[in-house]
């Protein structure tokens, strides 16, 4: 309490005390917390949703242009996303402030955040072919990782922010590789004849999943690797899955399967779908 010292000091009786009074609270920036961004045509046209995973609330949020969202994932504190319509956008979690990062080259896609969330990793055609590239999440300094004649491209950074994962096509189909982050030391992490695409780092950075029909029947399901890209076992589930990302804690993957979002237990066990309709779910990324 804060007492008014001119009555103290005449000695009265009555002390007129008031509360502080300072400046009113001010909001922090929007911020995404147990909850998976996707993309869904629920409402007519494919636009960005969350979900939150506690109450199963989806909401809605705005973007800066019309055309496919494609790519979106969220930085690592929770409170931006990066997607890509004709160029990457940046923008707070709940759509405001969008940022078109790279308006020179509206086919860069597939943004992937640096885990302090100061760079961006991407794919652009730009030079020839689909390469790997990595800017700052201004836009500027874009540098070229990648230079292969094959196809590279759907960059993900390494939670511990030492390594890029990414697909291409130069050993014949498309595989995983790794590269540190400035291009040196690409390596093939998987060598299956099938294609081995859709990949997600777990968050403790040890694991890699991964998806590939190289099932008997083919059958497009969910496997998992060790960072060096041994140990590849199978999580075997009763449908296919065309796309996963781990969830926090790595005990759970959110997964795109028919259409719906379902989450699943690392070893396949415990559905649950959490998007059952007839709406087409899809492109599903977890929030820290």
């Amino acid at each position: 309490m804060r007492c008014n010292v001119a009555l103290l000091i005449l000695g009265l009786a009555a002390v007129a005390c008031t509360d502080p009074v300072g400046p009113p609270a001010i909001p922090g920036p929007p911020t995404l917390r147990n909850a998976v961004v996707f993309i869904s045509d629920r409402d007519g046209s494919f636009k960005l949703y969350s979900m939150d995973l506690g109450s199963g609330a989806v909401t809605l949020i705005p973007l800066p242009t019309s055309g496919f969202p494609s790519g979106p994932v969220v930085s690592r504190d929770g409170r931006r996303i990066a997607f890509a319509t004709n160029g990457i956008w940046v923008m707070k979690a709940d759509g405001s402030d969008p940022v078109k990062v790279n308006p020179s080259f509206p086919s860069d896609q597939s943004p992937a955040w640096a885990p302090d969330g100061t760079r961006i990793a991407f794919q652009s055609p730009r030079d020839g072919n689909r390469e790997i590239y990595v800017m700052d999440v201004t836009g500027a300094n874009q540098t070229r990782l990648t230079d292969d004649p094959a196809t590279d491209g759907f960059p993900l950074w390494s939670p511990d922010g030492t390594q890029i994962a990414f697909t291409s096509d130069r050993a014949g189909n498309n595989d995983v590789w790794i590269m540190n982050i400035d291009g040196s030391n690409q390596v093939q992490l998987t060598t299956d004849p099938e294609a081995d695409i859709a990949f997600s780092w777990s968050h403790d950075a040890t694991k890699l999943a991964f998806i590939s029909n190289r099932t008997f029947p083919p059958f497009s399901q969910l496997f998992i690797m060790d960072r060096d890209g041994g140990n590849q076992i199978q999580v075997v589930t009763p449908f296919r899955v065309s796309a996963a990302d781990w969830l926090p804690g790595d005990s759970l993957f959110v997964l795109e399967s028919n259409a719906d979002l379902v989450t699943v237990r690392r070893d396949g066990t415990d559905p649950i779908n959490l998007t059952m309709g007839p709406a087409s779910d899809a492109s599903p990324r977890a929030s820290p």
